[in-house]
């Protein structure tokens, strides 16, 4: 597939969208006592822009994990029936250890992962966040050993993915050449829910031990020394306060301005013109209502 450039109409389009998504959030999580914050760039747009940053693409939310499994548990029989809520366990093609609200009879198919034939709706990021014990030794050997599992799943399936699409470039090094087509004949035989269901039952091994600190640990970077720009103090999530997103007020922690310069360093400046871009490859794009299904 070709990738495509979403004009500034698109994007508002898309933002049209996504903010009556993130509206259902907010009204069923009310409804179950779930909390939840804005976060990332969904956080630096609120600030900001008061809304949307005008090139963003996606909006980011972020839970405490007690919160979030609830709300996986108990948000699908309470959601509009325009929505999914996508996790590893509703989509068995979904390899992706947090997850997406996706909304039926659209695309939103990004390129590293167009052969997948997972849910490829537009879509919100529900992550969770966990505690963390960065100076623990077993606490950094179980987290290495996560993150190393996750790795390999992202590389073994990527590759497969690209064998099976005939996009396995004769750059790349002659071992993964080579390693192409032996795994996507074999990886068909080992069910991605292994994959996902080990790393999820090492993570709860990771957030029996309470700490002051959380981070998100399923999505970004597979080195910890990446991730430490994550780590957040617990008591963000306790204290929350309502900003203007698109003229709705939406939870997001209290102090902010601390965690976004954590994020972004001098987030109010913006970034070079060059640099406003979004932040997904995406090779399919449509709005719902423009016809076809998923």
């Amino acid at each position: 597939m070709t990738e495509l450039s979403l004009s500034e109409a698109d994007l508002r389009r898309l933002h049209q969208v996504q903010l009556a998504m993130l509206l259902e959030l907010d009204r069923v999580c009310h409804r179950l006592g779930v909390g939840y914050q804005l976060g990332a760039g969904t956080l630096l747009g609120a600030v900001r822009h008061g809304g949307f940053i005008p090139w963003d693409d996606d909006v980011d939310v972020v839970m405490l994990r007690a919160d979030y499994r609830r709300f996986l548990r108990e948000a699908p029989t309470l959601l509009d029936s325009s929505l999914f809520l996508q996790t590893w366990r509703s989509d068995p093609h979904f390899r992706v250890g947090f997850a997406k609200l996706r909304r039926h009879d659209s695309a939103f198919r990004e390129k590293y992962r167009q052969n997948s034939r997972h849910h490829h709706g537009i879509f919100i990021d529900i992550f969770p966040f966990d505690p963390v014990l960065p100076v623990c030794w077993w606490w950094r050997a179980l987290l290495s050993l996560v993150l190393a599992l996750r790795k390999t799943e992202t590389v073994l399936h990527r590759l497969a993915a690209q064998d099976k699409g005939g996009q396995l470039s004769p750059l790349r090094p002659a071992w993964q050449r080579r390693l192409g087509p032996l795994l996507h004949r074999s990886l068909v035989l080992v069910s991605p829910w292994w994959w996902m269901a080990i790393q999820e039952g090492l993570m709860r091994l990771l957030t029996l031990a309470p700490s002051s600190q959380v981070a998100c640990l399923v999505n970004g970077s597979h080195r910890w020394q990446r991730l430490q720009a994550l780590v957040r103090p617990a008591t963000e999530f306790e204290q929350t306060v309502l900003l203007s997103f698109e003229g709705m007020l939406l939870p997001v922690t209290a102090n902010h301005h601390q965690a976004l310069r954590r994020l972004y360093g001098d987030y109010m400046r913006l970034p070079p013109p060059e640099a406003r871009m979004p932040a997904h490859l995406v090779v399919e794009f449509r709005l719902p209502g423009d016809g076809g299904g998923l």
